[in-house]
Formats: structure tokens, C-alpha cells, sequence
């Protein structure tokens, strides 16, 4: 019997190249997307291109501002405007608003509005051993500015016991001074005048004339200054006020005291 002999086979297996990837095209694909991405942020972001050169300001403090802004600017998208904001107004205590406006790719505007002062706020910490101290007082309560010229026609809000005034902060509330605005405006033609808040329920206010007038806040001050001019028309004209001390209009019925 003939004797066979098996062959076997043998497939010869290739190893696979590392570099095999590099050939393939999503490889490059990506490698581009890759670069386009990383060419695009450091456009944007580290450039030149897009850092903050050109400065402008208006609305007042055009030096001071356009220092402090120049020292904090960098890429005008990285640039947190909010917190410059905020930086801008805390440092100069007289700007009531900020708005920055950008202009692509380097340039902002700066535009400020100041405080405008309506009425004076005087702090006597102690009537006995300090003399006052006068700043001015925007329509929001806040005040901001040290007052040195005391002798103007604007009349005053004594803060007695006040101590610590912080410029920036609001001292009053809004609706309490308009009323206090209100009734200043009114007694105008009685001179310049020192108003005194001494509760939510008592506001006194000094003429020049010397003599006082006290107010309740709480109530309707429209009522309270008709039944004033009332009086200063029928009652206290200029020539009768010579020895008038006080007019108190808190209650129903108008209390007038003079001296003896």
C-alpha cells in the first residue's frame, strides 16, 4: 500500500506597522482639525491681534480712568469688563454709572456719568467737641463727595452721631430723602435751611431765620406743607416771625410757640 505524506500549510501572518495609522485619511483629518483649532484659540485669545490698544473716555476723570483701565486690560475677550467695572465706580466714589463698550479687535469706550449732587449732608459726631463735616448727597441716598465750600446756597441734612462716612455709600433711604427733597424745595423762599432727621416719625427743619419747623415724615407731607403755607401767608408773614420759635405740623392740630 502506497504511503501518503500530508503537507501542511503555513500562512505567513504580517505584523502590522505603527506607522500604519499615519497613512490613513482620518488621521490627517484630524491632525488638521487639530491645528485649526489650536490656530483659532491662540488667534483670538494670545494674539496681538486682539489685545486692548486704544483707550477712550468720556464723561469726566478721562486721565485717572484711562491709568486704571490700561493697567488691567489684556485680550479684549479675556477681559472680565464687569469686575473693571465695579473697580472704575468703587475707586471714584463720584460716578454713579460705568458703560464699556468694545469695539473689535482693540479698542474700547469708556463712558461715565457722575453724581449730581441735591442737597448737602453735614456729620457732627459730637456738637460739643468736633465741628461738621459736609459732603454732597446724590437723589439715591449716596454720598460722595466732601463738601469744603459749607458756605453755599445748598441746604443741609445733619447727621448728629454720625461718625464713620464711607464715600461711595448710601447713608439714607431714597424714599425718606425725596420726601426730605420735597419739602426743602417747597421752603425755599425761606433761605438755605438745616433739616434734621431725628425719626421715621419726626424731621425738623431749621431756617435761616432761626426758628423751626417740625414735620412727620410718616404722614402726607403734601397736607403738611399746604397747612405751612397757609400760615406764612395768613398767620407768620416775614414781619411776624420775629419772635417765632417753632411750628409743629406732626399733629391734627398746628401747635405755634413763640418766645417771650
Amino acid at each position: 500500500m502506497a504511503k501518503y505524506q500530508s503537507r501542511k500549510s503555513y500562512r505567513t501572518v504580517k505584523k502590522k506597522s505603527p506607522y500604519r495609522i499615519i497613512k490613513t485619511r482620518m488621521f490627517w483629518l484630524i491632525v488638521s482639525a487639530l491645528i485649526l483649532i489650536a490656530g483659532t484659540i491662540y488667534f483670538f485669545f494670545f494674539s496681538d491681534f486682539f489685545k486692548m490698544k486704544d483707550i477712550s473716555v468720556n464723561g469726566g476723570f478721562e486721565r485717572e480712568i484711562e491709568e486704571l483701565v490700561s493697567a488691567r486690560l489684556g485680550n479684549i475677550f479675556l477681559t472680565q469688563f464687569d469686575k473693571l467695572n465695579e473697580e472704575v465706580k468703587n475707586r471714584y466714589p463720584q460716578i454713579e454709572r460705568v458703560n464699556i463698550e468694545k469695539k473689535l479687535p482693540d479698542k474700547i469706550t469708556v463712558s461715565v456719568a457722575r453724581r449730581e449732587a441735591v442737597i448737602l449732608f453735614c456729620a457732627v459726631p459730637d456738637p460739643r467737641t468736633e465741628k461738621k463735616k459736609c459732603f454732597n448727597l446724590d437723589k439715591s441716598g449716596v454720598v460722595f463727595e466732601f463738601e469744603q465750600e459749607t458756605g453755599q446756597e445748598m441746604s443741609e441734612i445733619v447727621g448728629l452721631g454720625q461718625k464713620n462716612v464711607v464715600l461711595g455709600r448710601q447713608i439714607i433711604d431714597p424714599d425718606y430723602l425725596q420726601k426730605i427733597l420735597q419739602i426743602s424745595l417747597s421752603l425755599k423762599e425761606l433761605g438755605r435751611h438745616q433739616i434734621y432727621p431725628e425719626s421715621e416719625t419726626r424731621l425738623d427743619l431749621i431756617t435761616e431765620e432761626g426758628w423751626a419747623v417740625y414735620f412727620d415724615p410718616s404722614q402726607n407731607i403734601d397736607d403738611q406743607l399746604e397747612n405751612l403755607a397757609i400760615l406764612l401767608k395768613e398767620r407768620l408773614t416775614e414781619d411776624q416771625r420775629g419772635n417765632l420759635e417753632y411750628v409743629d405740623l406732626r399733629f391734627n392740630k398746628i401747635y405755634i410757640k413763640r418766645s417771650d
